[in-house]
């Protein structure tokens, strides 16, 4: 985890013997973020010591690689006026669907297609209804596409839903837990950003540092970022509307002007389910590979999301963020 990148050394005890270890940048210094790392481990027991070094190299990677990534299930059911992804790049400008790219690639480390009783139990890749996927479908590494994607109706060639096809990844993407960092772990409150009438009682909450929420929710809410923040979520996060009403996450001065790397929002294993729905516009990534997010409404969504499963239900608009590959700003 990002918030371990100070480490420096370690000390335990273990059957009678002790350990330590020590973690050293070779010369020159690497980068903050990523490069090689000298690693000298000590262990004594009986009187017998033992030491082992090694040079490792920590890359930084980012875990989002496009709109939509479930490590084992994705489930697009497009309703409404259907589901579809593109791209943009914010370091080049705000969205415009005039200039949207195509690299609104769906993916899942999945390399099967599994259908069992309960949707808790699928495995793959579910399209159904009106999907346009401007990018491709990417599955897990050593499998077949066809094998993997189930699209209904039966038989649809995935040309007619992913202008990019299907692709086979060359790794699995690693998606590991979510630890939140001491210092934020000691504060965590709940964030509560909700009203029935926003005309007469408007719900604004403004966030300008890196914060730990037990339970996040908005309904009919603004949650304003004016800067780019890490949100650790511990118990519940929902961003939801009532009919006719809508919620905004992003920078509320200037909205097209957000930056979804931004507002980060990393949820813990602690987070059994996770909502996007109503009338919402996000902007913003979020990483939960330990958790089901679900997607339901009008939504649009600039950014990404990267979960243990993913099930879109309604005319949800996905921008990929390509801003969002740069790993210095998006490792975990």
């Amino acid at each position: 985890n990002s918030g371990e990148a100070d480490f420096t050394s370690w000390s335990s005890t273990f059957g009678g013997g002790t350990y330590s270890a020590t973690v050293e940048p070779p010369t020159p210094p690497p980068p903050p973020d990523g490069g090689p790392r000298l690693v000298i481990s000590h262990g004594e027991v009986e009187s017998r010591p033992r030491d082992i070094e090694a040079i490792v190299n920590a890359d930084p990677f980012s875990v989002f690689p496009g709109p939509l990534f479930g490590d084992t299930r994705l489930d697009i059911n497009g309703g409404g006026d259907g589901f579809s992804t593109d791209s943009y790049n914010s370091d080049i400008g705000p969205y415009d669907p005039l200039t949207a790219g195509d690299n609104g690639d769906l993916g899942t480390n999945a390399t099967t297609n599994v259908q069992l009783p309960g949707p808790t139990n699928d495995i793959g890749i579910f399209i159904s209804g009106d999907v346009d996927i401007n990018g491709e479908v990417f599955v897990g590494a050593g499998s077949d596409p066809a094998q993997v994607v189930d699209i209904n109706p039966p038989g649809t060639p995935i040309e007619t839903v992913a202008t990019g096809g299907a692709s086979v990844m060359s790794d699995p993407l690693l998606m590991p837990s979510v630890t939140v960092p001491l210092a934020l772990a000691m504060t965590c409150t709940d964030l509560i950003v909700e009203t029935d009438d926003p005309v007469a009682s408007p719900a604004v909450e403004t966030i300008s540092e890196d914060k730990c929420y037990n339970k996040v929710s908005v309904k009919n809410g603004v949650l304003n970022i004016t800067r780019g923040v890490t949100i650790y979520v511990t118990t519940s996060f929902q961003i939801t509307t009532s009919p006719l009403y809508t919620s905004f996450v992003g920078n509320a001065a200037d909205p097209p002007a957000s930056i979804p790397a931004n507002a980060i929002f990393q949820l813990t294993s602690g987070v059994s389910e996770a909502k996007i729905a109503g009338n919402t516009q996000f902007y913003g990534a979020i990483y939960a590979p330990d958790t089901d997010v679900k997607v339901s409404g009008n939504v649009d969504i600039y950014g990404a999301i990267t979960a243990s499963t993913i099930r879109v239900d309604g005319s949800a608009d996905i921008h990929y963020d390509e801003a969002l590959a740069d790993a210095g700003n998006t490792q975990v």
